[in-house]
């Protein structure tokens, strides 16, 4: 019995740290994707994996297409950059000041990666940016901050695709997009004299065919 249950421990032990290696090889996967990417927005999975250290297989095992790895890359640029924010900017007393820290944090990030942009998806964009967004939003609608005339789910969602389209036509990494925000922020707090027109229901600009 207890040569089983060592074996069995031994054996928790090595699957444990499989997990973990796989795990490490996973970020270190992403890691050099996202170098590569910003380099050489055409790089190719055979580059990634020359960068990551592994061979094209390994990659492949984790990533079987490279729309796999490149929505790994943006997922994982969302957990270490954008989710902190948004935890800041939905605790933010000040609604106002809460979406300005939401929009600062997502800008900073697609100008710092911006050769995924383009492979991003509206589902992807709602879920992690546009829906907890929107909440900040409609508490500043209720407490007086923003226009009362705000859409916030659709309104949310496009203010930031307008804001990330601005990304590309900047150097990059560069901060240029500060300028489109005040802009963007300044228009939400304004007081307006006639109504928005209404508000269309959001279609996908991502859809692939």
């Amino acid at each position: 019995m207890r040569g089983e249950a060592e074996t069995s421990e031994g054996g928790d032990t090595n699957r444990s740290k499989s997990r973990r290696d796989a795990e490490r090889n996973t970020r270190r996967i992403l890691q050099a994707a996202s170098a590569a990417l910003r380099d050489d927005p055409q790089a190719s999975m055979a580059d990634i994996a020359e960068a990551a250290g592994f061979g094209v297989a390994t990659v492949y095992r984790r990533f079987p297409t490279r729309q796999d790895l490149l929505q790994g890359v943006i997922w994982e640029l969302f957990a270490a950059d954008m989710a902190p924010a948004l935890v800041v900017a939905a605790n933010e007393p000040d609604p106002r000041k809460g979406v300005s820290i939401a929009f600062e944090a997502a800008l900073s990030a697609a100008s710092r990666s911006g050769a995924i942009l383009p492979e991003m998806t509206l589902d992807i964009i709602r879920s992690t940016f546009a829906d907890p967004v929107s909440r900040i939003i409609e508490e500043g609608r209720q407490q007086g901050l923003f226009r009362r005339d705000l859409d916030p789910e659709r309104d949310t969602l496009r203010l930031i695709l307008m804001l990330l389209g601005v990304v590309p036509t900047l150097r990059p990494e560069s901060d240029g997009w500060r300028r489109y925000l005040r802009l963007v922020m300044d228009s939400l707090l304004l007081d307006a004299t006639d109504p928005l027109p209404p508000a269309e229901v959001v279609t996908d600009p991502f859809q692939r065919s």
